[in-house]
């Protein structure tokens, strides 16, 4: 009976041993499954590119296998929310765009930027207010502002949809500048309003540098001011809006950002926190990026201080054209 009760003891104890060593052979394998990163775009676009982008050069610092899924629609708040409302297990994560923190004003995303953890930008590109080179009326800003105040309403000013970061960059340019022009949004997105600009159709475009590149590059397109704060070191020739027009600093850029669930562990967090930090600094991911045409996040170090700031700016331009 003694033999049998330290029998059974000893298999107790070695169950618990194994089942202890289980576990945390378990805990060390993360990831041991694939890995769902939602991105609220469509393929092909600048979201969607430099997000399967960081997804190749994160499996450097990761053996996890990852399966991205596009889920466009709603202005990204498909994915947005998708990605909000996933299991917080660190097996969904995925990429939110600047709309996260605009949508939101105007009842048209049910979460916020709140509901995730940052984890690094993979793009981060400012919008510029550029014109066709052979228009007459104005070749710089000074004189854009000067024919706007003499002619108002009479300046079509193209955008992407209502609602989208240009757009947005457009209603601030306004706002800050104290002109009245007619905005245009093309829901059909930036291409087609370059392709107006091209065309005559517009005057001037607030979209970003990547839209306008090869136009710019070919001399039909001219842009005129940055709208940020400082002068981006990849044009740096291009002065802001702010040194040209002496007005109260503002940034309007276009992004996109890794994330996870907010409700994810701090040690899940900080395992994709470490992988897509790294990624992103990879020079194979900068060098992919350029690439690819399209601008890499410059000065977002902080994404919480990022995502903080835009939240407040996008609102009070929203509240404002609202009352």
């Amino acid at each position: 009976m003694k033999r049998t009760k330290k029998l059974l003891t000893l298999i107790f104890a070695l169950t618990c041993i194994f089942t202890f060593l289980s576990c945390s052979q378990k805990e060390e394998e993360f990831p041991s499954k694939n890995v769902t990163v939602i991105i609220p775009n469509a393929p092909g676009g600048g979201t969607d590119r430099s997000v399967r982008g960081i997804l190749e050069v994160a499996k450097k610092y990761s053996k996890a296998n990852f399966i991205a899924e596009n889920r466009p629609g709603a202005a990204t708040a498909i994915g947005t929310s998708a990605i909000a409302n996933a299991k917080a297990d660190g097996y969904t994560i995925g990429a939110i765009t600047v709309e996260s923190v605009i949508l939101p004003h105007v009842g048209q995303m049910p979460v916020d930027y709140t509901a995730f953890k940052p984890l690094a930008f993979t793009i981060g590109e400012p919008s510029v207010l550029t014109i066709k080179t052979d228009d007459k009326r104005f070749s710089n800003l000074k004189e854009f502002i000067e024919y706007a105040k003499a002619n108002p309403g009479k300046l079509k000013v193209g955008t992407s949809g209502v609602n989208s970061i240009w757009y947005i960059g457009a209603l601030l340019l306004k706002e800050s500048l104290g002109i009245d022009f007619t905005i245009i949004p093309y829901e059909s997105g930036s291409s087609d309003t370059v392709a107006a600009l091209v065309g005559g159709h517009i005057d001037a475009t607030t979209v970003g540098p990547g839209n306008v590149k090869n136009q710019v590059d070919a001399n039909v397109l001219k842009s005129l001011a940055i709208l940020t704060e400082e002068r981006s070191p990849l044009f740096p020739d291009l002065p802001t809006i702010v040194e040209e027009a002496n007005i109260e600093p503002f940034t309007i850029r276009a992004w996109a950002l890794m994330v996870c669930p907010a409700k994810v562990s701090d040690e899940v967090y900080n395992y994709w926190n470490d992988v897509f930090t790294k990624a992103s600094q990879d020079e194979e991911f900068k060098n992919f990026l350029n690439m690819q045409g399209l601008i890499m996040p410059i000065g977002m170090e902080n994404a919480e201080e990022v995502l903080k700031s835009d939240n407040e700016l996008y609102k009070r331009v929203i509240e404002s054209i609202q009352q």
